[in-house]
């Protein structure tokens, strides 16, 4: 039965009543459980739709479709063949207000990027104007701008009474792995992006001559990937799961490396 539903308003939940067909008109009947899913009045199922119906569904029961009014007036039947046009007051999108999410899988395994890869550098000088050797420190760290956001791809249209919270988001790693490694503590919301900093490099100490200077160049690559993640929810009152289909789509800085090099003063002067 997991492709069959019945269909029971919030309003009339206590009722133990929902939506039937009888001879192509709705109407509301006790819930019956002991019907199968061979097209009992009380079974519905949701077909989901594709190209500018993606993510909504459209209702049927054998070749009955419920449709919605071209304006004010009741939701009806159609008796329709079983592939036909698409129809704009065929389909529906389903909301839960009620709705919590319980899981949040991110499928590292077909993440990809761009390939647009792009290297950034930068630097720090110190000098030893001294005699003797001297121990100095290069500041080789800084602080990136990153973005991260979801957006719906298919399957149930979720709206949350609260954002989406989300522990660890998909990062890439040293060797250009992709791994949940990502800290955020934001709230997140479908469509809208997310931005925060990221601190890559770190502080290294060098012995430097006397009389020369330190260059210090750190490297580091920048991309944007894009993971499929599943986003499995729950109504609160009803008990119904659901699964959104999405893609986090953000900008991952990683691959930081450092050279350091040392030169004469005479020479930079020169």
């Amino acid at each position: 039965m997991s492709k069959w539903y019945h269909i029971r308003s919030v309003y009339t939940y206590n009722d133990e009543k929902c939506i039937s067909i009888r001879h192509e008109e709705l109407e509301l009947k006790p819930l019956n459980d002991t019907n199968d899913g061979g097209g009992p009045s009380q079974w519905f199922e949701l077909v989901p739709g594709t190209g500018r119906y993606k993510g909504c569904f459209a209702i049927r029961q054998s070749r009955n479709f419920i449709h919605s009014p071209l304006g004010e007036g009741s939701l009806k039947v159609a008796y329709q063949p079983y592939y036909h046009t698409a129809l704009p007051e065929e389909y529906f999108s389903f909301v839960f207000e009620d709705t919590e999410v319980y899981k949040i899988d991110f499928n590292l395994a077909n993440a990809t990027t761009t390939g647009n890869t792009k290297r950034r550098a930068f630097e720090q000088k110190v000098s030893n104007g001294g005699s003797t050797d001297a121990t100095m420190k290069l500041d080789l760290k800084q602080s990136k701008a990153v973005t991260g956001s979801f957006n719906r791809s298919h399957g149930f249209s979720i709206e949350l009474k609260s954002k989406l919270k989300v522990k660890s988001v998909p990062w890439i790693g040293p060797e250009g792995e992709f791994e949940l490694n990502g800290k955020t503590e934001h709230n997140w919301t479908f469509g809208e992006t997310n931005t925060w900093t990221e601190s890559i490099g770190f502080e290294v100490s060098t012995v430097v001559p006397p009389k020369h200077i330190c260059i210090g160049k750190g490297i580091f690559k920048k991309d944007e990937m894009s993971v499929p993640v599943k986003i499995y929810s729950r109504s609160k009152s009803t008990g119904v799961d659901a699964i959104t289909e999405a893609v986090y789509t953000g900008v991952a800085v990683w691959g930081y490396t450092y050279t350091i090099d040392h030169q004469p003063l005479e020479a930079r002067n020169s």
